[in-house]
């Protein structure tokens, strides 16, 4: 810990729902993570923030004809932030703010089993200890140990793809923007590097995520 995960992008409803925790429960954490301005301040500067939600469609050996293509820019609106979290930091400043407050940390433990009882959860790890708790959290994504435990998974999956996902983390990535000509460019108050950009090609696409 704190995991190689893929970014997350906050919406303006969870961004809002933070901030409205923090106050009313007094935890300045909560708050800062509720706005990119709190996150550069007091959490990293490793984040970005999504101002711009962009669609490119490329054809193989052509240059992108900007008339295929959609740029949505979001009305800036106070108290509402669309920040882009780098899980590791954000983690890991989680972690620390959690520990604070009394939270029982427990590093490098894998559960593989749990009970429930009128007392609340028994958590089997895989060294064979318990751990006994109120409530249980369930965290841990696609392989959630709850939806396996309970079957909570359909069998047959209503829409399935024949798809894979590749991501990683960049640095010094050239904007998309500075490889178009004036003529190119979208003239729009806001550029495509400004947000989530999506390059969509026959077959497959992919997105930067600055």
């Amino acid at each position: 810990f704190p995991r190689y995960q893929i970014g997350e992008a906050m919406q303006p409803q969870s961004s809002m729902l933070l901030w409205i925790l923090g106050h009313r429960f007094d935890v300045p954490e909560l708050v800062h993570l509720g706005s990119t301005e709190g996150i550069l301040e007091h959490v990293t500067k490793n984040c970005g923030v999504r101002k711009t939600f962009g669609f490119l469609y490329h054809e193989e050996g052509k240059r992108q004809d900007p008339a295929q293509a959609h740029l949505l820019i979001p009305p800036a609106t106070p108290l509402v932030s669309e920040s882009h979290l780098f899980r590791q930091d954000i983690d890991h400043y989680v972690v620390k703010a959690a520990i604070k407050y009394g939270v029982d940390y427990r590093d490098r433990t894998d559960v593989v089993d749990f009970s429930a009882n009128d007392d609340g959860v028994v958590l089997t790890t895989s060294t064979g200890e318990e751990l006994h708790a109120r409530f249980l959290v369930d965290g841990t994504g696609h392989k959630s140990l709850v939806a396996n435990k309970f079957g909570l998974r359909p069998e047959n999956a209503p829409l399935r793809t024949q798809s894979r996902t590749i991501f990683t983390h960049m640095k010094g990535f050239r904007r998309y923007d500075d490889t178009l000509e004036p003529e190119e460019k979208p003239g729009l108050s806001r550029e495509w590097y400004e947000g989530t950009l999506h390059h969509m090609i026959d077959g497959g696409w992919y997105w930067d995520i600055p």
